[in-house]
């Protein structure tokens, strides 16, 4: 039997490009974060990835600053994914590295380093995967 929480379904490219967020809005430091090389190895930890496996991509999310002082990066996106989504580190890790084009909502995000949980969804992107709509933090 099949696990639907895992169930995805793919769109072309274009479509990817149509419908997600504009890479020249995510690369406004403005409204989002983009993960520096730290952050993608401590992702690629994460996912148990080799080292560099990520290297090549970049990884957005809508900027907002945690009560902890924590500035939420993709980083907490993903450990969100596994930690209350209950996704599989293989399967965010085959969602990224993958050669198919996915959409989704915003999601809201818990912070690594103090576990709160934001209080709305935020806007996030990568290569393959990104956010159909991308409401930005004010806060």
């Amino acid at each position: 039997m099949e696990d639907k929480r895992y169930a995805i379904s793919s769109i072309t490219e274009q479509e990817f490009k149509d419908r997600t967020v504009p890479k020249s809005e995510l690369e406004d430091p403005e409204r989002f974060t983009k993960s520096d090389a730290e952050e993608r190895a401590k992702t690629e930890r994460l996912l148990d990835l080799k080292p560099g496996a990520l290297a090549d991509d970049d990884h957005y999310l809508a900027k907002y600053t945690c009560p902890c002082g924590r500035t939420l990066t993709f980083y907490d996106f993903v450990l969100t994914g596994i930690v209350d989504a209950g996704h599989a580190k293989s399967f965010i890790a085959e969602v990224f590295l993958g050669d198919e084009y996915v959409i989704q909502q915003p999601r809201k995000v818990r912070c690594s380093n103090c576990s709160r949980v934001t209080p709305r969804g935020f806007g996030y992107g990568c290569p393959q995967y990104g956010c159909s709509t991308h409401p930005t933090s004010t806060a």
